[in-house]
């Protein structure tokens, strides 16, 4: 007999998933940029398509760079300080 590891590691939920929005219209969305190459023309064409298929759903592109790693990420987007 042969044992065999499994690297995958657990799969199982530990928190239970958000619920899911039934829509995107009259939604704001912010759509953080990692500065990664061609993230910026990626994320505007992104906000087209959105805007195309929700018309009043709100997007911005958020250059978050700096703190895209940072634990603080959602707390400084929140306050408008990117």
């Amino acid at each position: 007999m042969m044992k065999v590891f499994n690297p995958t590691g657990s799969t199982g939920a530990t928190a239970p998933f958000a619920p899911r929005l039934e829509t995107l219209q009259g939604k704001k969305i912010g759509l953080l940029s990692n500065g990664h190459w061609q993230a910026e023309r990626m994320l505007a064409l992104l906000q087209r398509l959105l805007r195309q298929q929700f018309p009043t759903c709100e997007s911005e592109i958020i250059a978050a760079n700096e703190v895209i790693q940072d634990a603080k990420t959602i707390d400084v987007i929140a306050k408008g300080e990117y």
